[in-house]
């Protein structure tokens, strides 16, 4: 079959390719080829072949065709685990991706959280329209966000995974609500807002998460974290 739906007819290898074989379970999943010639069968039927048949890793094609209309975005995915990206700034997860005119399935590609739910109309995920500052709450607390707090999971009472549980914990919503009416969803963001509206923005908020002995730990951990973000914002600005 092809990508193409203005292809109808079925195509086929040459015999004389080195990537032909009887048993359909030898050949290649993905092909690309650059040419179609007829051929007439010894019925006196005629068939298309291809010619200069190369074979494809199915996860090429998200990447090199993206930005084309042979790739066409779905809903974001709940799996493969959403990351932080701290190249991108970004909460990046997986996005349903199909190829071709036909629809195939390809891998899935990477994609800005929050991007990936912009262009997209469908809302059949398990992933749901505040969890890019879930996900953000989630891997600033176990400090994979800023290297400042690096050690700041260990001071706290609970595992910070449990934000992305989506399970009703009051100091949960707390700090999700308050990243999601800030509009802070990465680095840059939390940086700037820091430094422009409010330098003490999320310590409350990390109260309930503290452990009573981790008290003074935790806010001089804090402080200074935010005291460092604010000079790289100013520097960087």
């Amino acid at each position: 079959m092809s990508c193409r739906s203005t292809l109808k007819d079925p195509l086929f290898i040459d015999r004389n390719s080195v990537l032909y074989s009887n048993d359909s379970r030898k050949l290649p999943e993905w092909i690309c080829f650059d040419t179609i010639v007829r051929k007439t069968t010894k019925d006196g039927s005629s068939i298309s072949t291809m010619k200069n048949v190369t074979p494809l890793d199915a996860s090429w094609l998200p990447t090199l065709s993206e930005g084309t209309k042979l790739i066409s975005l779905g809903s974001p995915l709940d799996t493969p685990t959403p990351k932080y990206d701290d190249d991108k700034d970004a909460i990046m997860c997986s996005v349903e991706t199909k190829f071709g005119d036909c629809g195939w399935h390809v891998p899935p590609l990477q994609f800005e959280m929050r991007k990936a739910f912009e262009n997209t109309t469908k809302k059949s995920t398990g992933i749901l329209m505040d969890d890019s500052f879930r996900w953000f709450a989630r891997y600033l607390l176990e400090g994979k966000v800023l290297e400042e707090l690096h050690g700041l999971s260990s001071l706290l009472n609970d595992d910070p995974a449990i934000i992305t549980r989506k399970k009703p914990v009051n100091k949960v919503s707390l700090i999700v609500c308050a990243l999601s009416g800030a509009g802070v969803e990465n680095a840059s963001s939390l940086r700037k807002y820091w430094a422009e509206n409010d330098s003490k923005f999320l310590f409350k908020q990390l109260k309930p998460w503290t452990k009573k002995e981790n008290v003074a730990d935790v806010k001089r951990l804090w402080v200074s974290a935010v005291k460092k973000n604010i000079t790289i914002w100013k520097n960087t600005a």
